[in-house]
């Protein structure tokens, strides 16, 4: 099940269906960048949200975060506060390398947990390391994640609890 999201970066986004973070979640996926995709941020992203219906740019949709596996996000707002700490490890091997790797394809983690109002997203991909945590200040309880991203194929798609 697809939705189109937004026009992100002059690029139609897609997100995957919706998934209710209660306590912790595992996301693995296949990724893939498209031939097209010669900047970082063309890579998956994990979007958090909340709507009524449950689905990305639905009705009383409200978006958290927009993490992108590359070690960026934005969102949040008066809603939520968000904090991302991206290293390198020593496996990070430069930029180009990291954009040849996604195009090649590869296999993806993400993490969520759900603390209190709290959603901690992690993930390490082709040496980078990521923890990003926001804070929901708008009291809203049922938050959602989907995986999205910008000149990238998802497929695979693989959730345990």
């Amino acid at each position: 099940m697809y939705d189109i999201i937004r026009e992100h970066q002059l690029n139609i986004m897609l997100a995957l269906c919706s998934i209710c973070i209660m306590t912790a979640i595992l996301l693995d996926f296949h990724t893939l960048s498209l031939p097209s995709a010669d900047l970082v941020w063309h890579c998956p992203a994990v979007v958090l949200f909340t709507a009524e219906d449950q689905q990305v740019g639905g009705k009383a949709y409200r978006e958290y975060a927009l993490i992108t596996v590359n070690g960026e996000s934005s969102g949040g707002g008066a809603y939520a506060e968000n904090n991302l700490v991206m290293k390198k490890s020593p496996d990070f091997a430069g930029w180009d390398d990291w954009k040849e790797k996604q195009k090649a394809g590869l296999e993806c983690t993400v993490r969520l947990r759900k603390k209190g109002n709290k959603i901690i997203v992690t993930t390490e991909n082709l040496g980078i390391c990521i923890e990003h945590t926001t804070v929901i200040r708008d009291g809203t309880e049922k938050i959602y994640a989907a995986l999205t991203g910008d000149q990238v194929a998802l497929t695979d798609i693989r959730v345990r609890t």
